[in-house]
């Protein structure tokens, strides 16, 4: 049953989770192109020492992009379930709600996690061709945050969406935005690494949020 599930929030959202990995790996693309095109016309040594004495990593862009894709993933998940009513028939499968939703975030914070990794990766393989190793971790330690805030989007977008009550989803959007700017409060590099253990706890308990909504839902809240 779980792969059933799995397999059912793959053929409903692979073309837009295709677009949006299409469109991260753009922006990487975009980011090692304006590097390259920098340590080009300046210099590798003047490059590597505006990077190392003034912050600029390049990397601007991309604190966004998992944000958006969290944020998208959510609506298109959820969105048909709560319009089209299908949320009904997922809460009369042979599996207890908990399971069967939690399968459903499941997929969603996989996908997520695989195109950040397969992002990250693409970004650090190639700047560990042109920047010293330690700059290149400088790099992907900075970006990391920003990749469980997309994770907290996702998270956040479901328990809003999933809501069954006007009021308490309005409550939920202003909580939601709330969490997610934390994240964007300092943009100096490696800011939030003594927070990221409270962040990644955080997230996590992001997830209940949701299942709560659709316990009240079952309940008959908001129908």
């Amino acid at each position: 049953m779980t792969r059933a599930i799995f397999c059912k929030e793959w053929w409903k959202t692979r073309w837009w989770v295709l677009l949006g990995a299409c469109l991260s790996a753009g922006v990487t693309a975009y980011i090692l192109l304006t590097l390259r095109s920098t340590m080009t016309v300046s210099g590798e040594v003047e490059t590597i020492a505006s990077m190392l004495g003034r912050d600029t990593l390049f990397i601007d862009p991309m604190r966004y992009i998992p944000v958006a894709f969290g944020l998208l993933l959510g609506c298109i998940q959820w969105l048909p379930e709560m319009q089209q009513k299908r949320i009904k028939l997922t809460l009369h499968l042979p599996l207890s709600y908990p399971r069967s939703i939690g399968t459903m975030l499941g997929y969603g914070v996989m996908v997520l996690a695989a195109v950040s990794l397969c992002n990250m990766c693409l970004l650090g393989g190639i700047e560990l061709l042109w920047l010293p190793r330690e700059l290149v971790r400088f790099t992907l330690l900075t970006l990391l945050p920003y990749q469980v805030a997309g994770l907290m989007t996702y998270l956040l977008t479901a328990w809003v969406i999933l809501e069954p009550t006007w009021g308490m989803r309005c409550v939920a959007g202003l909580m939601s935005l709330a969490l997610v700017s934390i994240f964007f409060l300092n943009t100096m590099p490696l800011v939030y690494m003594r927070l990221l253990p409270w962040l990644i706890v955080l997230t996590a308990l992001c997830a209940m949020l949701p299942l709560y909504s659709v316990y009240r839902f079952n309940l008959g809240k908001g129908l």
